[in-house]
């Protein structure tokens, strides 16, 4: 959760062991890359939409501070485990942003009641992801498959 510890993704049966950033270096299959820790769990976030867009603004790790980083960053962090309250201040932020598209009533890859954002990045759209209309959990992304379920556990290769 800290960013620190490795980590264990299955899409489609497949594992995908990811490594904890620790003094810098991520293990990968080739040796290292340089990292910094990302905390995947993070209560301590804004759970108003003004609180939101400056913690947004602020913290795109160096990529700016424009409509299109803020996007990319409310993203990034709707695929973590965050308070509902939280969750609920991105979906407010970018609903009043230029170009995003919000779908109450949609569907998400696999059927379930959703609502779809399409954060319309670049001028690009079709990036529209999914979230549940009750608590705004992440459920998926178009074209790339749905969450069925999602967690954290003490070691790698617990199931929650």
């Amino acid at each position: 959760m800290d960013g620190t510890r490795d980590g264990l993704r299955i899409d489609e049966g497949r594992a995908l062991e990811i490594g904890g950033c620790r003094d810098g270096k991520r293990k990968v299959d080739d040796g290292y890359d340089r990292c910094v820790p990302y905390r995947a769990y993070q209560p301590d976030l804004p759970a108003d939409a003004a609180g939101m867009l400056a913690y947004l603004k602020d913290d795109t790790r160096g990529e700016g501070t424009g409509d299109n980083n803020v996007k990319a960053e409310a993203m990034t962090l709707l695929q973590d485990h965050l308070p509902a309250a939280s969750r609920a201040a991105i979906l407010e932020v970018l609903a009043t942003m230029p170009g995003v598209i919000v779908c109450p009533g949609a569907l998400d890859p696999i059927g379930r009641p959703a609502i779809g954002v399409d954060p319309v990045i670049g001028g690009f759209t079709g990036d529209e992801f999914f979230l549940d209309p009750a608590d705004y959990h992440y459920l998926g992304r178009a074209g790339l498959g749905a969450v069925v379920t999602s967690g954290v556990v003490d070691e790698v290769g617990q199931l929650p």
